[in-house]
């Protein structure tokens, strides 16, 4: 919800008025995400949306798993729970930071009204509520080249 809704005002990542008993949306994501405030280096977020950066969907994540630095093959059918890998991918660069918490990431997928796709490093694909933070969850914003 809050990478989601980060440029609805006030923008940031607070609270956001009219959304206390409700999610944001698919529509709420693709509008207003976080990633869309980044300056064209993706080191600064900026007052105003830049539409240079955006979230990966969940095929887009699963698709760029490594193994050993080099693509894993990965293909998912868009239902089941893991993706299918000519290699099992790892948690390696550049997709993931081997020494950092997360080993999964939010997708800018939504599976239903208050659930959202992650992605884990070893290709298995879910969901959880959209409001559900942790350490171990976090997000990589990407743009075309």
């Amino acid at each position: 919800d809050q990478l989601a809704l980060y440029g609805v005002p006030p923008v940031g990542l607070e609270d956001k008025p009219g959304y206390e008993h409700r999610h944001a949306t698919q529509g709420d994501m693709e509008a207003n995400c976080l990633c869309r405030y980044l300056s064209a280096d993706g080191l600064t977020l900026m007052d105003e949306p830049q539409n240079i950066w955006r979230m990966p969907t969940t095929d887009e994540l699963v698709r760029s798993l490594v193994w050993r630095g080099e693509n894993a093959g990965c293909i998912w059918d868009g239902k089941s729970g893991t993706a299918h890998c000519d290699k099992r991918p790892n948690k390696d660069t550049p997709l993931w930071a081997p020494d950092e918490e997360p080993i999964y990431y939010w997708s800018a997928d939504e599976y239903s009204e208050d659930k959202a796709y992650y992605v884990s490093y070893n290709g298995h694909i879910g969901f959880q509520p959209k409001s559900w933070g942790n350490p171990r969850h976090g997000y990589r914003c990407v743009r075309e080249p």
